[in-house]
């Protein structure tokens, strides 16, 4: 399985509901338990330690569905917040926002600093804006359309 199968597999795992992944549990968890209990009766070890291994092996699978379903790791995070942010800037009628629009109207659970990065790690998507309020100017995200292609000539109109 390469990264990109198994990072498929994860996405599957967090789009799932509770009860989906519950019921994929209950069809695959006998299959994979059996393989270990066939591996197990192959292999030289007392009968005694068989149901330690199989329990430590179960604990392992559940942890590992957990794992897919819950942990979220950075880079991840910060795709799909280019994601919601670029469609949210897209949508309006202006390219850029204030990070207390953006977390009022986008996620609350976007912070300065997690903007600022996000605009780090997207250079080509967003920019830093200054956004004038009454109150003072405050920082915000801004939306970086395409530009014209220096390199290609452009030719005269007639």
């Amino acid at each position: 399985m390469d990264g990109k199968e198994f990072r498929s597999v994860v996405e599957l795992m967090r789009s799932a509901s509770s009860r989906e992944i519950g019921f994929i549990v209950l069809l695959i968890f006998p299959f994979y338990l059996g393989a270990w209990a066939f591996v197990l009766n192959n292999l030289p070890v007392t009968e005694a330690l068989t149901p330690i291994v199989l329990g430590v092996v179960s604990v392992a699978f559940f942890v590992a569905v957990l794992i897919m379903r819950w942990w979220d790791p950075p880079d991840e995070r910060f795709r799909r917040a280019a994601h919601h942010v670029k469609n949210f800037l897209e949508h309006q009628a202006k390219d850029f926002r204030s990070f207390e629009a953006i977390r009022r109207l986008v996620n609350e659970d976007y912070t300065d600093e997690f903007m600022k990065k996000l605009i780090d790690r997207n250079p080509e998507i967003f920019r830093r804006a200054r956004i004038k309020r009454e109150g003072g100017p405050k920082d915000g995200i801004g939306l970086i359309h395409e530009m014209i292609d220096e390199t290609k000539p452009v030719l005269p109109v007639t």
